[in-house]
């Protein structure tokens, strides 16, 4: 069994140079979790799983979950629109006041 980090947005497996695979035992083994979610924090990922992989029957356990330095995008509600900007409502105002 080892400790791997997940991309959670395409199901890869940080290696140990580096790289992203789609096989866990390819994934670069960290002795702890918390090992493996401190060098997940400083990865520029988004979302990530730190999970067990054991290799005689190719099981994975979800351990833990964060999100690395990209930062991740969530999609908006349905029917949601976003507020106007300070900038854009200040200058509504200002418009409004010279026009008075």
């Amino acid at each position: 069994m080892c400790i791997l980090i997940e991309n959670a947005e395409d199901l890869t497996y940080l290696t140990a140079n580096g790289r992203w695979t789609k096989r866990p035992e390819k994934g670069a083994g960290f002795a702890s979790i918390l090992a493996a979610y401190t060098a997940a924090k400083n990865e520029s990922i988004g979302k990530f799983n730190i999970v067990e992989f054991f290799a005689l029957n190719h099981q994975i356990i979800n351990l833990e979950c964060g999100s690395g330095k990209r930062e991740v995008q969530y999609p908006a509600p349905l029917g949601y629109q976003a507020k106007a900007s300070a900038n854009e409502i200040g200058r509504q105002e200002l418009a409004t006041a010279i026009s008075i």
